[in-house]
């Protein structure tokens, strides 16, 4: 009862804050006044999974003939179901995983057109009609433990991404600080900590053979990270460097290499090294800080509640930050800050449209703010250096008092002109097709 009571303290000030923060500016107001709406057609909302929400998990993903694939895992059903929806609607639907509420899922197709899920650090394969546990993968080749992997998006064969501790890959430790108190009465305590670094693994013919690691030298944490790959094998970084002085310390940074499968070798050479592990020579890459948002330097850092995509062909990245605005990275420049014709948004997902246009599906603001509920979910498009005006496609909610949608609305598009978005209500899973009318 405790913890219910902390936690409707927290809903509680949060919900205020939003209240209090809730006029528009001026700039957002003459924005949307401005913008003018996408040129797109709604397809009828299609229920997908009949359930009572709470705390699930969606990834989305689509296929080159167009249709979507969807993945859902429920926590009151203790399940993992697979959908395939098309324009009419459901058009397969089975259970990959039972009695299990996983804390972390993804889904890709790699260059033969084979559909790859994720299930914490179970790595299942969809193959002539069947599902398969697939146990080769690179952090049980290399023998980590523990790790949370992904996809990384926008890749025309697998690439996985995969936090790993410091001292696995001899990073140096550092001293984080702790503390609680007031004046004259608080307590401070230091504590010895390994850093989290992120890990890149390409697959070639079920083998790894180039292994990147992304800030090896540095004590810092790889944080709220936001990855993407274009058709040029060039990957796409942004994160927070990030360590505890009392507070979250987060310093936004980027990097990007190229991926290089050279299939058969057993190590690939690289200028600079981390070190070996089994074998495997780790290549490093280093971020570089960025300073494109005022107060994104701040505890909250860059990455967190936001979203990333790369343009296929060009490589051009947009990322979008909750509440704050988004920035283009083209030619190795960052561009100024783009508003949204939006005051207040949350959780923003991005997927490319091509000619370096995106599309994104945000949070907004709920029709209640005292309850929560009737959260919209709104579509936006991005070209030219400017957002679209905002297409309502329905309301997201939860049955759960204590759950959240945070983590059920997603997007999936395969970069045509067909994208597939998918949301909670209180009754299950629903999705929406949405197509450009030009």
């Amino acid at each position: 009862m405790k913890n219910h009571r902390l936690h409707f303290i927290a809903w509680f000030a949060v919900v205020c804050f939003a209240w209090i923060s809730g006029c528009t500016s001026p700039q957002v107001r003459e924005l949307a006044e401005a913008a003018k709406p996408p040129h797109v057609s709604l397809g009828p909302i299609h229920e997908l999974l009949h359930f009572e929400t709470s705390l699930d998990r969606v990834r989305v993903v689509q296929d080159r003939s167009g249709l979507g694939h969807v993945i859902v895992a429920s926590s009151k059903l203790e399940e993992v179901h697979y959908i395939v929806v098309g324009p009419e609607g459901v058009l397969e639907h089975e259970v990959i995983r039972s009695g299990i509420w996983p804390g972390n899922i993804d889904a890709a197709f790699d260059a033969p057109g084979l559909l790859h899920v994720l299930i914490d650090g179970e790595h299942w394969v969809k193959k002539d009609g069947r599902w398969s546990n697939a146990e080769h993968t690179p952090w049980k080749e290399a023998g980590f433990k523990k790790v949370l992997p992904n996809f990384v998006p926008g890749a025309q064969d697998l690439i996985w991404a995969f936090s790993v501790g410091g001292a696995e890959l001899g990073a140096p430790s550092r001293w984080d600080w702790f503390g609680f108190g007031g004046f004259n009465a608080g307590i401070i305590w230091p504590w010895l900590t390994s850093a989290s670094k992120l890990v890149i693994v390409p697959e070639t013919d079920s083998k790894y053979t180039s292994w990147t690691v992304l800030d090896p030298q540095d004590e810092l944490d790889a944080d709220n990270v936001r990855i993407a790959a274009d058709t040029n094998n060039t990957v796409h970084i942004v994160y927070d460097a990030t360590r505890t002085l009392f507070v979250n310390d987060a310093h936004p940074r980027y990097a990007q290499f190229t991926v290089e499968n050279k299939p058969g070798e057993t190590m690939v050479e690289a200028s600079q090294s981390s070190g070996i592990r089994d074998g495997k020579l780790l290549q490093s890459v280093s971020g570089h800080a960025i300073e494109i948002a005022e107060g994104t330097g701040n505890s909250s850092g860059l990455g967190y509640q936001a979203s990333m995509a790369a343009d296929p062909v060009t490589g051009t990245v947009l990322v979008i930050k909750a509440h704050t605005a988004s920035w283009v990275l083209s030619d190795n420049a960052w561009s100024k800050a783009t508003l949204l014709p939006l005051q207040h948004f949350w959780e923003p997902r991005l997927t490319p449209a091509g000619n370096n246009r995106f599309r994104a599906v945000v949070i907004g603001e709920a029709d209640n703010q005292w309850t929560g509920h009737g959260s919209p979910v709104l579509y936006l498009e991005f070209s030219q250096g400017a957002w679209s005006a905002p297409v309502v496609l329905g309301a997201a909610d939860v049955a759960s008092f204590w759950g959240n949608i945070w983590n059920a609305v997603q997007i999936g598009s395969n970069g045509g002109r067909e994208t597939l978005v998918v949301w909670p209500v209180e009754e299950g899973i629903v999705a929406r097709w949405i197509v450009l009318s030009e």
